[in-house]
C-alpha cells in the first residue's frame, strides 16, 4: 500500500495531463479510499461496542443495587419478625408465671404470696400485650393487621382470668369449697385460652415471615433472570461487534510506530499500578500498626481504671479474661489458663458458691449478670470486685456470657 502511494507521486507535476494518466491516479487513490473505509467501520465498530459495554455495566450496577436493595429488605423482614419473635416470648413467659396455686398451696398457708406474684405477672403480661398491639396497630401491613385483634384480646382474657381467680380467693377465704373448685375450674379454662392464643400468635408470625421471605424471594429470582437476559443479550451484540471489529482489523496493518507506543503506555501503566499496590501495602502495614496501638491504650485504660473484661463460654466452662481481669484476681497476666473454676478459686471460699449460682443462673434464664466477691490482696487485705454480665440468647441454655469486672473498693484492707 505504501508502493502504490509512492508511485502517484511523479516528480514531474501532481495533475496529470492525459486520460492514462488520470486513470492510474484513479487506480492507485482506490487502496487508499478504501483504506479509510476500513477505518471508519472499525472505528464505528468500537463506538458501538464501547456503547455495549457501557450498558452492560449500567445493567450490572442495577442489577447489585436491585440485589442489595432486596438483601435489606429480606434483613429487614428477618429483624422486624425476630423482635416479634421475642415480644410473643415474654408474653409466653409472663403467661406461664400467671397460674393459680394448688389446693396444697392453699392449705399450706402459701397461697397469699402466689396470689401476689401471680397479680404481678398478669399486669406485666397485660402491659406486654398492650404495647405489642400498639405496634401492630401502627403497622400498616395486611400480616400485623391479621394479628392485632389476637393481641388486642390478650389482655381481656388475662384481665378475665384475674377476675375469675380473685373470686376463687374469696370462695377459699370463706371456706366455700365447692365454689372454690368451680371458680378455679373456671379460671382454668380461661387462662388455657390465653396460652392458645399466644401459641397462635407465634405459629403465625412464623407464618407470615415465611411467607414475606418468599415473596421478597421470588421477586429476586424475576429481577435476576432479567437482569440475566439483557446482560446476554448485550453480550452477545458486543461478540458480534468484537468479532466484526477483528475482522477488520485483520485487512489493516499496525505500523511498528503505534506499537512501541502502545508498548510504553503500558510499561508506565505498569509502573503505575506497582507504584499504586506499595503505597497500599504502606497503608495497610500503617493501619495495622495504628490498631496495635489502640489495643495498648485500652489495656492501659483498663488497666489505670482498675476495669478488665471476660467472656464465660457456658458449655465449655472456658472463660478468657483481659490482662487487667487477671491482675484483679490477684495473678500475672495470662499466667494461667482462664476460666470459671479458676475465677472461683481466687473470690473467697464463702462467696464462691453464692457467684457459682449467679453465673448458672444467668445462663440458663437469659437475665444480666450482677454480683460482687472478695479477692484477697498481696498485703492481706481484700478487694471488692463487681461483676456485670450479660446473657447470650439461647433456646433452653445461652452459649455464653460476657461482661466486666471492677474494683470498687481500691484494694484497701478491710
Amino acid at each position: 500500500m505504501e508502493n502504490n502511494r509512492s508511485d502517484s507521486l511523479r516528480p514531474g507535476g501532481a495533475v496529470p495531463e492525459d486520460a492514462a494518466t488520470a486513470k492510474q491516479a484513479a487506480l492507485v487513490a482506490g487502496p487508499a479510499g478504501s483504506n479509510q473505509s476500513f477505518h471508519r467501520q472499525l472505528n464505528l465498530s468500537f463506538v458501538l461496542l464501547a456503547a455495549f459495554q457501557l450498558l452492560l455495566i449500567g445493567i450490572s450496577v442495577l442489577g447489585w443495587l436491585q440485589f442489595q436493595n432486596s438483601y435489606l429488605q429480606t434483613m429487614k423482614t428477618e429483624q422486624i419478625w425476630h423482635e416479634r419473635r421475642q415480644k410473643i416470648t415474654e408474653l409466653e413467659t409472663f403467661a406461664s408465671l400467671t397460674t393459680m396455686p394448688g389446693m396444697e398451696d392453699f392449705h399450706s398457708g402459701d397461697w397469699v404470696d402466689d396470689r401476689e406474684s401471680m397479680n404481678r405477672a398478669a399486669r406485666s403480661f397485660m402491659t406486654k400485650a398492650d404495647a405489642f398491639a400498639q405496634e401492630l396497630a401502627n403497622s400498616k401491613d395486611a400480616p400485623s393487621q391479621s394479628m392485632l385483634p389476637t393481641v388486642r384480646a390478650l389482655s381481656g382474657q388475662m384481665q378475665a382470668t384475674l377476675d375469675e381467680s380473685d373470686k376463687a380467693f374469696a370462695a377459699f377465704s370463706a371456706h366455700q369449697e365447692n365454689q372454690f373448685e368451680a371458680e378455679t375450674f373456671y379460671t382454668d379454662r380461661i387462662y388455657r385460652r390465653v396460652l392458645i392464643s399466644v401459641a397462635d400468635l407465634r405459629q403465625n408470625a412464623y407464618d407470615f415471615e415465611a411467607n414475606d421471605l418468599k415473596e421478597q424471594a421470588l421477586a429476586a429470582g424475576r429481577m435476576r433472570v432479567r437482569s440475566f437476559a439483557l446482560v446476554v443479550t448485550f453480550s452477545l451484540l458486543a461478540l458480534i461487534l468484537v468479532a466484526y471489529a477483528r475482522s477488520l482489523h485483520r485487512r489493516l496493518r499496525v505500523d511498528e510506530e503505534r506499537l512501541k507506543q502502545q508498548r510504553a503506555a503500558l510499561e508506565a501503566r505498569v509502573e503505575e499500578s506497582t507504584a499504586e499496590l506499595q503505597e497500599g501495602v504502606m497503608k495497610l502495614l500503617h493501619a495495622q500498626s495504628a490498631m496495635q496501638k489502640i489495643e495498648s491504650r485500652i489495656a492501659e485504660g483498663q488497666r489505670l481504671a482498675h476495669f478488665g473484661d471476660w467472656e464465660w463460654d457456658v458449655r465449655s466452662g472456658g472463660m478468657s479474661w483481659s490482662d487487667e481481669t487477671y491482675r484483679l484476681l490477684g495473678r500475672e497476666a495470662q499466667s494461667q489458663t482462664a476460666s470459671l473454676e479458676a475465677f472461683l478459686q481466687s473470690v473467697s471460699p464463702e462467696e464462691r458458691d453464692g457467684l457459682r449460682q449467679a453465673f448458672q443462673q444467668s445462663a440458663a434464664n437469659r437475665v444480666p449478670l450482677h454480683a460482687e466477691c472478695r479477692v484477697a490482696t498481696d498485703d492481706g487485705g481484700e478487694r471488692i470486685l463487681l461483676m456485670q454480665g450479660i446473657s447470650g440468647d439461647g433456646q433452653d441454655w445461652s452459649d455464653s456470657i460476657a461482661g466486666f469486672v471492677l474494683e470498687i473498693n481500691g484494694g484497701k484492707a478491710l
